[in-house]
């Protein structure tokens, strides 16, 4: 009986133990649900937070944000309060506004006259007017670490400074080289071209009345030339063409079909080149391509090693007499001395989304052996230039040209070549005479040169049309989001083939290229997002090519950063290679801050247009679309 009774209490502890471990289990299980249950909640609430970007998570000031370089993009340099006026900032110091959330605004550069606001303020409004993605409302996100990518193509340490005894080479100094492959025969041809030019320009130095500008205008204020200066103008062109080189003096040095593009030294130029030159590598093209750099900004030997690696030969425009060392004249020189008779001549920052070479077969090409593309405004020359070139009204062209890409056949072109050389070495007259302030430059001097000498051309007969921004007035805060369009910032031309295809894209507001790129893609802020006039999406415009033109542009700047020589060849650019270690956070989108207001561009119809448009799926902000076909061709 007793042991049947101590059993009896042995079995009702085990059952009070079960019963504690069962009611611990309980609880534990009770609170694990409760806080999984929780971070899902919380999960969700942040996902509702981030879709609606009216919530008052957005709203609150972090930080006015000090930046270094005299610019917003820089690296941060401290911080200082939320309530303090951005007047009360010194002049010589960029800033911006950290909103939470990560959202930015307010990206002022040094220099600039700040506004008498805090950045408490500017946070309160952020969306008030705005929305995600536009030019003064960016993400903070992390800069480029190479370590998270994996290269399209691997480039190896160049061996400049252990092999500077190749053939090929001319050692100029410790640190540099060049080729020296055609230099003779660009030699033999500008020495014909500076004897007629040292002959017939070099001493009289005629001028246009002033320099054109927005608020002061020769031509408007009907200010002509005197007559002397210009019958005394014509006499030198004309006898310039007289005792410069024939184009059967020089045929032997020309032969083939190539690309030319002009490059500097700096990363203002040299940058767009190399992507330039890596695009059309990557799209197919197999084209010889020259890439022409003024002798005083001939680059390290690092350049040339990574242009060859691309089959690109790097030529250097040497201290040739009378040919100034920098401005439009470059151009007009690096086509008249390169190797090729047919050409393709491209700005460093004009892309072509399609294999080119096609163009050099088209019924354009050679029924003309010339072909122009259009600028966006009319004709504005002075009619002194008429006297000048001896031309009359029914000659010239209404509209404007553009020379981001031109193309010659020189056995049929050279007279109106090398008369568009002359009037680019006399700058300073012929180019306000050609067009006023919004055109000024070399652009004009290639069509009338070939106008003049009799010779014919086409102009493709697409309009240029521009790719940029859209600014959106998004105030419902429910789905779907009814954004109003009011504004267009455009900040590259954009270009058709003879089939009105879209072919090239000029970026032509500055910044072009940058190494301050965002670790991924998916944080990438495109900057060709539509197009105007037509309200047209740029992915839509460029799927007959085959390809993301913006998505592999990002690729190949990774890729370009990220090169073992990136600092030796750039060493003004902020190298990923020297700025961009670590996982720091930035703010991402210059380029969006460096587009033009071309909202006239749209119709009426489409500044009343209310658009569905999703901010997630890459509309505005990065993606990539499966239905390109991004192709890669080594």
């Amino acid at each position: 009986m007793t042991r049947w009774k101590r059993r009896g209490k042995m079995g009702n502890k085990a059952t009070v133990w079960w019963r504690a471990v069962a009611l611990g289990c309980g609880v534990a299980f009770l609170v694990g649900m409760r806080q999984t249950l929780q971070g899902l909640v919380e999960k969700l609430t942040e996902e509702k937070v981030d879709q609606n970007f009216l919530s008052e998570r957005y709203v609150k000031c972090v930080y006015m944000r000090k930046t270094g370089d005299c610019t917003p993009w820089g690296p941060l340099r401290g911080r200082d309060r939320c309530n303090k006026k951005m007047s009360d900032v010194g002049r010589d110091q960029a800033t911006f506004c950290e909103c939470i959330g990560g959202w930015t605004t307010k990206h002022l550069f040094c220099g600039m006259k700040k506004p008498k606001l805090t950045c408490e303020e500017a946070c309160a409004n952020l969306f008030t007017h705005s929305h995600p993605g536009a030019p003064d409302v960016l993400r903070l996100h992390k800069k480029l670490n190479c370590s998270n990518h994996s290269l399209m193509k691997e480039y190896s340490k160049s061996k400049c400074n252990a092999s500077l005894l190749d053939r090929s080479y001319v050692e100029t100094d410790e640190d540099y080289r060049y080729p020296t492959m055609y230099d003779e025969s660009a030699r033999d041809i500008w020495s014909l071209i500076s004897e007629a030019y040292r002959v017939t320009g070099d001493k009289e130095n005629i001028t246009a009345p002033m320099r054109r500008t927005k608020e002061e205008d020769f031509v408007r204020e009907g200010v002509r030339m005197p007559p002397e200066d210009l019958a005394a103008a014509r006499k030198q062109w004309m006898r310039f063409l007289g005792l410069a080189p024939s184009y059967r003096e020089v045929s032997h040095h020309f032969s083939g079909t190539g690309i030319v593009m002009v490059a500097g030294g700096s990363g203002k130029y040299l940058l767009p080149a190399v992507v330039n030159v890596n695009f059309l590598r990557h799209i197919g093209c197999t084209l010889p391509i020259e890439i022409w750099i003024p002798f005083q900004d001939r680059s390290p030997c690092e350049v040339v090693d990574t242009f060859s690696s691309l089959d690109a030969t790097v030529r250097i425009l040497e201290e040739l007499p009378f040919l100034p060392q920098q401005g439009f004249s470059l151009k007009a020189a690096s086509i008249v001395l390169s190797r090729f008779q047919n050409i393709l001549f491209l700005d460093s920052d004009s892309i072509s989304v399609y294999d080119p070479e096609y163009l050099f077969q088209t019924d354009e090409f050679r029924d003309h052996g010339a072909v122009f593309w259009p600028d966006f405004w009319n004709t504005t020359i002075a009619p002194d230039l008429l006297e000048v070139l001896g031309l009359s009204w029914a000659l010239v062209p209404a509209g404007s040209h553009e020379s981001g890409q031109m193309m010659f056949d020189k056995a049929r072109t050279w007279d109106g070549l090398l008369l568009a050389l002359f009037m680019n070495l006399k700058h300073h007259l012929y180019f306000d005479l050609l067009t006023d302030y919004l055109g000024w430059g070399d652009k004009e001097s290639f069509p009338f040169g070939q106008i003049v000498t009799g010779k014919s051309y086409h102009l493709i007969s697409t309009p240029v049309r521009s790719a940029g921004i859209p600014a959106y007035n998004c105030t419902d805060p429910i789905q779907p989001r009814l954004c109003k369009m009011t504004k267009f910032y455009g900040n590259t031309m954009v270009q058709h083939d003879p089939h009105g295809r879209v072919l090239f894209m000029h970026v032509n507001m500055p910044p072009k290229f940058s190494l301050h790129i965002v670790d991924s893609f998916m944080q990438y802020i495109r900057r060709w997002q539509v197009i105007f006039p037509g309200n047209i999406r740029v992915q839509d415009a460029l799927r007959w090519s085959g390809v993301d033109a913006e998505r592999l542009i990002y690729d190949i700047l990774v890729d370009v950063g990220c090169m073992p020589d990136s600092l030796a060849i750039f060493p003004e650019e902020p190298s990923v290679l020297e700025t961009l270690k670590g996982d720091r956070l930035t703010v991402y989108g210059p380029h969006l801050s460096h587009g033009i207001d071309l909202s006239f561009l749209m119709s009426e119809e489409d500044q009343h247009l209310h658009r569905n448009i999703s901010f997630e799926d890459g509309y505005v902000e990065g993606d990539f679309d499966s239905t390109f076909v991004h192709r890669f061709q080594y």
